[in-house]
């Protein structure tokens, strides 16, 4: 038996009442229903409306906006144009960094495709700057680094300013989740007690995509922590180290190719010997040479670019260290700021006989005027590329006087500058000594460039450090002048003006040749009668006077 619970109320309801109820909502449910399907009908007809006017509104931004129809992979590229140039000459200018104001961020915020675009695009995410005195909460940087689907360069900076707090480790963290993906590493302006951090940080880190590396310290006196998290990067090539001592880190030398830095003149040595794979370095040497026995000659068999730059404020480097050295794959040589008492033509001389280069550029500049001896021009047959800063007068003659005729002197230079010229000095020649010097020579070198025992001088460049006025209108310009119309790529200049430089000749249009058309027949002339005559003027009288013609 089943039972059946009726509510209280219905209990005392009489059997009547019930009943109208039933009746009263038969009455009004067609009406409901018809109430809801009409609202149905409109809600699909106002959806309909609102489909067209988005694609109205679409066709309106395509008129009015042509960039948002650009293909896909045409706003990409555009979008990657935005960002920072890598390039730049200003390091300020290379890096993404988390501002608004700045692609690729700003990209994102312009309208929800260009926010799609944006991304989905990894190659916008891929670098970036980490500013510790600047940047919000991990979240935002967390939200970044996800974008990136690939290989990232990363720069820590500001960390000697802003000093170590919880918030800049929970950044490290968001770093760690990524250090397998980070190719190029850059830390810049870090003291002491963030290098203690930083070092703690990362010394589990598996740096296996690392192929640069780039440290500049802010730090005083010798750390006592030994950063060892680089030493097994299997990729890493590339180093620059700016004042950063060379005992913190731990690097794996035997498979650098490149290295850049600051050392004390003994440690550059000891670079050289740790690392067999060396092609390319420059190296700011400082500290004097110590006493006792002096070091044996040591050969680098694979080093083909080496540059070495003064510094006023220690003893520079000189010629010393290049008897130290045999450097016989070396293509590329570059002697900077070198005191002349610290360069020795004798020692240079020496280096270049014992190495036997194939040197292809060398560019010398001594604190007091640059000068070398003949012997040692004559060892560099193989020049392409050669610049001299504030050259003396005996070196500027004894280059020009047979500039082209010798051919056992320059015979393969195509580019040849003359830099830093200082007019008021006493050893370096003035002005118009040296265009008159420089100028038979040179022209002698450009007319011999068919003969085939001397390369074609492609470029030559005068630069001086100061302003020298007007010379436009001195004779002593006219034969380079000259060569520029001729073709050579020649530039003279001071600091304030260019007074010769070459101008690419501007090639005019080609035209279609005019058709040639036969000429016309002669028509016979018809007789006009006179009431044709008279029929025309009282048409053209009629134009004028009813203003549809022009009196």
């Amino acid at each position: 038996m089943s039972y059946c619970l009726i509510p209280e109320e219905l209990l005392s309801t009489p059997t009547s009442s019930i009943l109208r109820l039933t009746a009263r909502d038969a009455l009004f449910q067609p009406t409901i229903a018809d109430a809801k399907a009409e609202i149905a009908h409109y809600e699909s007809l106002i959806k309909g409306l609102r489909t067209k006017i988005k694609a109205a509104q679409l066709q309106l931004d395509s008129a009015a906006f042509p960039i948002l129809t650009l293909p896909l992979e045409i706003t990409t590229q555009l979008f990657l144009w935005c960002l920072p140039s890598r390039s730049s000459d200003n390091d300020d200018d290379k890096w993404n960094r988390l501002l608004t104001d700045r692609a690729p961020l700003s990209l994102s915020y312009v309208c929800r495709d260009w926010r799609e675009i944006a991304l989905s695009t990894p190659a916008l995410w891929s670098n970036i700057e980490v500013e510790m005195d600047s940047i919000g909460g991990a979240d935002l940087f967390e939200a970044w680094m996800e974008r990136v689907k690939g290989p990232l360069s990363v720069k820590l900076s500001g960390f000697a300013e802003h000093g170590w707090d919880e918030h800049l480790t929970d950044i490290l963290q968001v770093l760690d989740d990524h250090a397998g993906e980070i190719q190029l590493l850059e830390l810049e302006y870090i003291n002491h007690e963030a290098l203690q951090e930083f070092a703690s940080a990362v010394s589990a880190w598996k740096f296996q995509s690392l192929q640069k590396l780039t440290v500049g310290l802010d730090i005083e006196g010798i750390p006592t922590m030994h950063i060892k998290a680089f030493a097994k990067a299997p990729l890493l090539r590339e180093v620059s180290l700016t004042e950063t001592p060379f005992s913190l880190f731990t690097l794996p030398w035997p498979q650098l190719t490149k290295i850049t830095g600051s050392f004390a003149k003994k440690n550059c040595l000891k670079i050289l010997r740790s690392a067999p794979s060396l092609l390319e370095c420059a190296f700011t040497a400082w500290g004097k040479d110590g006493g006792g026995r002096k070091p044996a000659v040591f050969t680098h068999s694979k080093l083909q670019s080496l540059t070495f730059l003064g510094d006023s404020d220690t003893t520079a480097w000189g010629t010393n260290f290049l008897q130290l050295l045999t450097l016989p794959a070396l293509e590329s040589l570059s002697i900077l700021d070198c005191k002349n008492a610290d360069f020795d033509d004798d020692a240079f001389y020496t280096f270049l006989s014992r190495s036997s280069p194939p040197l292809r550029k060398l560019a010398i500049r001594l604190a007091d005027g640059t000068g070398l001896d003949k012997k040692s021009l004559l060892l560099m047959p193989g020049l392409v590329d050669l610049e001299l800063w504030q050259v003396r007068k005996t070196l500027v003659t004894l280059v020009f006087d047979g500039f082209g005729s010798d051919a056992s002197l320059f015979p393969k230079l195509q580019h040849f500058a003359l830099l830093g010229c200082r007019a008021g000095r006493k050893l370096e020649p003035p002005v118009f000594q040296l265009l008159e010097t420089v100028a038979p020579g040179l022209t002698a070198r450009w007319e011999v460039r068919q003969s085939g025992e001397l390369a074609e001088l492609k470029t030559f460049r005068i630069t001086w450090d100061c302003g020298l006025g007007d010379l436009g209108k001195e004779a002593v310009l006219l034969p380079f002048k000259k060569l520029a119309q001729e073709g050579m790529n020649i530039r003279l200049e001071d600091t304030e003006r260019v007074h010769v430089k070459f101008e690419v000749p501007r090639r005019a249009a080609k035209r279609p040749p005019a058709k040639k058309f036969p000429p016309a027949k002669k028509l016979p002339v018809r007789p006009v009668p006179k009431s044709e005559s008279e029929s025309e003027d009282s048409v053209s009288d009629d134009l004028d006077s009813d203003g549809t013609g022009e009196s």
